[in-house]
């Protein structure tokens, strides 16, 4: 019988030049875009568009290249607001179609008012929601070490505004206490 190596050796064999252990892998990913898409966009032409498109194609290579070295948890959520929020959640980023790529960039045209803190507050907390529920998803001995160890999640949560809020209910604020919360609990 052919000996077979250790599954895990990518991840503690260190290398001679180094001596160092070669990055983990996460064992989940979540990525939140917030892309203002309100009437104010329009000055920016077709900047917001094509960066939403390289956004989500990056993140879609990305997805593919960890799903390829073995089990990858890869979400993308897309949101696009002005005064009404449009959002997408791509379980498997790795999937990302360019059906999806030309649907986002018809998402980022811009109109209406700006809901800013309203939006960034209902996309974190989706965004906990779906972290908290893989977490509750492990085995109880693995929750606690993947709530202990920075490197097993990737929490990422990207907005892009030009400017103020003119449709929320809460006040920026209440918006920057909702992200704060979210870097210090969630690591994003």
């Amino acid at each position: 019988m052919p000996i077979q190596p250790l599954s895990c050796l990518d991840n503690v064999k260190r290398s001679d030049e180094w001596n160092t252990r070669p990055l983990l892998r996460p064992m989940y990913t979540d990525i939140v875009f917030c892309g203002d898409r309100s009437g104010s966009m329009r000055q920016m032409g077709a900047s917001p568009q094509k960066g939403t498109r390289n956004f989500l194609t990056k993140h879609r290579d990305l997805a593919k290249e960890l799903k390829s070295k073995g089990d990858c948890n890869y979400i993308l959520e897309l949101t696009t607001f002005d005064d009404v929020s449009e959002t997408s959640v791509f379980e498997d980023a790795s999937k990302i179609s360019d059906i999806d790529l030309s649907e986002s960039e018809r998402a980022m045209r811009p109109r209406g008012q700006t809901r800013l803190y309203d939006t960034a507050i209902e996309c974190v907390e989706r965004q906990q929601k779906r972290v908290d529920a893989f977490i509750g998803s492990l085995p109880s001995e693995s929750c606690d070490l993947v709530r202990s160890n920075g490197d097993a999640t990737v929490v990422i949560f990207a907005l892009m505004t030009d400017g103020q809020d003119n449709a929320s209910i809460v006040n920026v604020d209440k918006m920057n206490e909702a992200v704060r919360e979210h870097r210090d609990s969630y690591g994003a």
